[in-house]
């Protein structure tokens, strides 16, 4: 074996020393692992001024949304407006703008909206009720859970007198009795939500967690569930909701607090990404 072949073979094997060595050594002092990415819903409930409906959805449609999305992390947007209530402390604004965010920190990405709200970049309505603004922020507590893959469900049925299907969203904000998170939890997402989901025209279902509430003096409740569902005619969707609970198919738990909030809200418009927004 020639001398440069040699030198070639021991570089080699000193190179792949090196790196098992490394492999073993700790970290530098100070070396910070890169937060991971995490996945957010933020919720904006608003109202418009009274008698400017329409210059305040012509705003956040041309407008607000676009530069929301144009933020760092917001992925995706979908607006909503409440058309009934489930219960007496359902008092939120009745505008829903629910936005899907990731960020690897909620902290910086909350700043960098507030330095576009104070900079301009993020363009002012005047059709607005500022003051009345409700802002809060959900962690997913899991994957959706679909009626298609639960045995069983149906789709919506159709309904004398009432020929359109139309698409909506029922979103519950509930507390676990004190003490109880686990067991009520444990409920929530091996019964209840699979229960939900087998009232016919139900599509699925995603649980969160709050992770900011960015609106002092308002209450909010710790945990959230949105259903998606289609209806030839919701008194009747609801009315099937009610039954069911009555009946107990739906199994209810002594688990959850008094007073949730429950809204049936409509979409206006189709969900937009980042990316369609900036075409």
């Amino acid at each position: 074996m020639t001398k440069p072949a040699i030198k070639s073979i021991r570089r080699r094997a000193l190179a792949a020393a090196a790196i098992v060595l490394c492999s073993w050594l700790p970290p530098p002092q100070g070396a910070v692992a890169a937060a991971s990415l995490k996945d957010y819903a933020v919720m904006v409930f608003s109202r418009p001024l009274a008698g400017k409906d329409s210059d305040f959805n012509d705003w956040y449609e041309h407008e607000h949304l676009p530069d929301m999305l144009a933020i760092p992390g917001f992925t995706a947007a979908q607006r909503f407006v409440t058309v009934k209530t489930g219960t007496p402390t359902s008092t939120l604004p009745p505008y829903l703008a629910l936005y899907d965010v990731a960020t690897r920190n909620l902290d910086a990405t909350n700043a960098e909206v507030g330095r576009r709200m104070t900079n301009g970049s993020l363009r002012k309505g005047d059709a607005i009720d500022y003051p009345g603004i409700v802002t809060v922020i959900f962690a997913p507590l899991g994957p959706p859970q679909f009626a298609k893959r639960l045995a069983g469900t149906s789709a919506a049925p159709k309904i004398a007198g009432h020929d359109e299907l139309k698409t909506f969203e029922l979103i519950v904000f509930s507390n676990a009795v004190k003490g109880q998170d686990a067991q009520f939890n444990h409920w929530y997402d091996s019964m209840h939500v699979p229960d939900v989901l087998h009232v016919p025209g139900f599509l699925s279902g995603q649980r969160f967690k709050l992770a900011q509430n960015k609106s002092a003096g308002i209450d909010i409740p710790r945990y959230l569930v949105r259903f998606e569902f289609e209806s030839y005619d919701l008194d009747s969707t609801i009315a099937e909701i009610g039954a069911r609970i009555k009946s107990g198919q739906t199994r209810m738990s002594t688990t959850m607090a008094p007073d949730p909030m429950v809204y049936f809200d409509m979409p206006l418009g189709l969900r937009v990404t980042a990316k369609t927004a900036a075409k």
